[in-house]
């Protein structure tokens, strides 16, 4: 949507000068919304004249009078346009088209999204014959391509980033609008395959025939033919799964943390947040998705978001909070004054990639903001999982918000692992917990009772929690995550009669055995995964295995079937773990080498490429890379951020001996640290760079 010119801003074309006054919207009904919020509904011959001069730009009057009214000699044309823009005015309560006999748009604003599938002037059908009927009709078809283009390059987008269900909507979107297109229907094959769905794949083609035989009388294409076999065989040859009870997978019910529920729920109710610590494997994301299921059946329907750290978050400013905003945006339509449009962009850069530089009160600004998203959208609870992977940019803003109060009727949740907390998150604790706002409680392994009463639950006629409960609580400390793995390694042996027994593993061990018994391909995709990160999707997987998408569908499901994947991340992190110590240091050097320049190639974030780069042994385009992740931190007010960045380019350069270039990156280092921290700290940082600055530049000089 183009943007409102509200004051102090001035249309770019050199015609208008002034504050735009109200929107015009052309598609659907043709109306406009001044600022007040009053809508006009336009009748046909105003809606023609605003469309053309916003489409076609300044145009004579006289032209506009004869295009109007074709049939009217020029003085009583050029009449009724004067008598049609008087009407126009007191309709609106200002000019709409600027004086003069050059006519153009005056305090108007056009409000034209191209996602909108709306016909453009919708209702209104001028004289086929007459030259702005002809006009209407081809400018309509422009948009409607021009629709069609947004839509498919939403859903490459979509598939690019492994989002996949996103991706399949906008294709059948497409297919439902052109039910010819053949290039749409295969793209909605691609995609149910893709997602392991081969029979919507199949039913998707037999509708592709069906629509091309009713509206044309002919069959499908050869390239259309051809996807459909091999979908087809894909079926044939798809790799034998090993059966695995589906309650292995998810446990039926919660075991054992009465106690901690009851906690998380006082604490909700006397107005705080509820922070869940508790080991890897404990159950703490289950324990949150338990939450969320209460929570929505509490009071009737309730907008509930769940977000979690990543591994790469850490090094990137508000990288965990962007991914909390998208998600809130994706709960439904939220619509956002430009004001607040543009403050959020510098953290979510797809609303307006124009805007960069900082404000002088940038955290407050962005709370701002983004109190007002999570308001507007109607949230009710936001769960937080993986707290100590999360940026400390992020961590300010969320305790900030969590301490301001605008926000009081939400319920938060967080969760982390104890022991690995970053300074940003021991802070975030403590100052929240001094506040009395943050109520903690620690996930404990299960006793005995509870492991058998987990391991019945299962309804798995082999497995007795009677036999087993103690047994497991020995070999797996109480860990629930740990019980189920060396429950699916006895079942996939068929070994009841040893596993119990056996000298304890740790819980990774368990896990690399599974990875074991994986296909060749699967556990290669799974070890690119690893690599990628939090960049991992179809579209990096297939640049850095040099496979098209498709065939990497069977490997894909494979790791889905195997609980290694969910969607295109890890089902758990403890997996993750697993998977990236299976790979031998120079695959991963490689795999790192890889997934750097397909990054630089494709917009990657800069501080995940310049790690890639580091971690190839790469020194030279990592400084280009740490660098520009420098300037992103600068931009979003970040200066502690940008200056290890800053510094980090320096110690890279030393090592390739260019000590000129290192010395002038630690001194831009020192420099956006020092707009952050007191001078008393800063001081000896300065003095001790300052030191290290000038014996590179004399090295490089001896």
């Amino acid at each position: 949507m183009l943007e409102f010119l509200w004051e102090g801003d001035v249309s770019t074309d050199g015609i208008i000068d002034r504050p735009a006054a109200a929107a015009l919207y052309l598609r659907g009904g043709p109306r406009c919304e001044t600022r007040e919020g009053r809508i006009v509904r336009l009748e046909a011959k105003d809606a023609l004249l605003l469309a053309w001069l916003a489409l076609e730009g300044p145009t004579p009057r006289s032209r506009l009078a004869s295009l109007l009214w074709p049939a009217a000699d020029e003085a009583r044309s050029r009449t009724a346009l004067r008598q049609r823009l008087l009407r126009l005015k007191r309709g609106l309560g200002f000019d709409a088209v600027a004086p003069g006999d050059l006519a153009a748009l005056c305090g108007l604003t056009v409000a034209d999204d191209r996602a909108d599938a709306s016909t453009l002037l919708d209702g209104i059908e001028p004289d086929p014959g007459s030259e702005i009927g002809t006009w209407l009709t081809a400018r309509r078809n422009t948009a409607r391509h021009a629709h069609n283009e947004a839509l498919a390059a939403r859903a490459s987008t979509a598939e690019t980033a492994g989002e996949l269900a996103a991706a399949l909507r906008d294709a059948q979107a497409l297919v439902d609008l052109d039910p010819t297109s053949e290039h749409a229907h295969r793209r909605v094959m691609r995609l149910h395959y893709l997602r392991g769905d081969v029979g919507a794949a199949l039913a998707a083609y037999e509708r592709c025939k069906d629509a091309l035989q009713r509206a044309l009388g002919v069959a499908p294409s050869l390239e259309t033919a051809q996807l459909a076999r091999q979908v087809n065989i894909a079926v044939m040859v798809a790799p034998p799964r090993l059966p695995m009870p589906v309650t292995l997978l998810r446990t039926p019910r919660l075991i054992g943390r009465d106690r901690e529920l009851t906690a998380i729920r006082a604490a909700w109710q006397s107005g705080r947040a509820a922070l869940l610590m508790g080991e890897a494997g404990m159950g703490k994301s289950r324990l949150l998705a338990e939450l969320a299921l209460e929570r929505a059946h509490r009071g009737g329907p309730a907008r509930i978001v769940a977000v979690q750290g990543r591994p790469g978050d850490a090094a990137i400013p508000y990288a965990t909070l962007a991914r909390l905003l998208r998600r809130v945006r994706e709960c439904g339509e939220v619509v956002l004054d430009p004001v607040r449009t543009r403050q959020l962009a510098r953290i979510l850069p797809e609303l307006d990639p124009q805007v960069s530089a900082p404000s002088d009160s940038m955290r407050l600004v962005l709370q701002g903001a983004a109190e007002t998203l999570l308001t507007q959208a109607g949230i009710h609870c936001l769960l937080f999982d993986d707290l100590h992977l999360a940026d400390e940019a992020s961590l300010e803003l969320i305790q900030a918000i969590v301490g301001g109060g605008a926000l009081a009727n939400v319920d938060w949740a967080f969760a982390q692992r104890p022991g690995e907390d970053s300074p940003a998150t021991a802070l975030f604790r403590a100052t929240l917990e001094g506040a009395q706002l943050l109520e903690s409680a620690t996930l404990g392994p299960l006793d005995q009772v509870q492991m058998s009463d987990l391991v019945d639950s299962l309804g798995v006629a082999e497995l007795d929690g009677g036999r087993l409960g103690a047994l497991l609580c020995r070999r797996t400390g109480g860990n629930p995550m740990f019980a189920l793995e060396v429950l699916k390694q006895g079942l996939s042996s068929g070994r009841f009669d040893e596993w119990p027994t056996q000298t304890p593993l740790h819980v990774g061990a368990l896990i690399e055995r599974r990875l074991k018994q994986l296909s060749e391909r699967a556990l290669a995709l799974a070890r690119v995964a690893a690599i990628a990160g939090v960049d991992f999707g179809v579209e990096i997987a297939g640049s850095v295995m040099s496979m098209p998408a498709l065939d990497l569908a069977d490997a894909w499901t494979e790791l889905e079937a195997s609980q290694v994947f969910k969607g295109d991340s890890f089902a758990h992190d403890l997996v993750y773990e697993a998977v990236l110590r299976t790979i031998p240091a120079p695959i991963a050097k490689h795999l790192h080498r890889v997934s750097a320049t397909h990054l630089a190639a494709t917009g990657g974030e800069p501080a995940r490429v310049a790690e890639h780069w580091l971690e190839a042994g790469l020194d030279e385009p990592a400084v280009n890379a740490l660098v520009e992740a420098a300037t992103r931190a600068r931009r979003a007010g970040r200066f502690v951020e940008s200056g290890r960045f800053e510094l980090r380019a320096a110690d890279t350069l030393a090592r390739l001996g260019r000590f000129d270039e290192a010395f002038e990156r630690r001194f831009a280092g020192a420099d956006d640290m020092s707009l952050t921290a007191p001078l008393d700290i800063y001081k000896p940082i300065a003095l001790a760079l300052d030191a290290q600055a000038r014996n590179e530049r004399q090295r490089g000089r001896a």
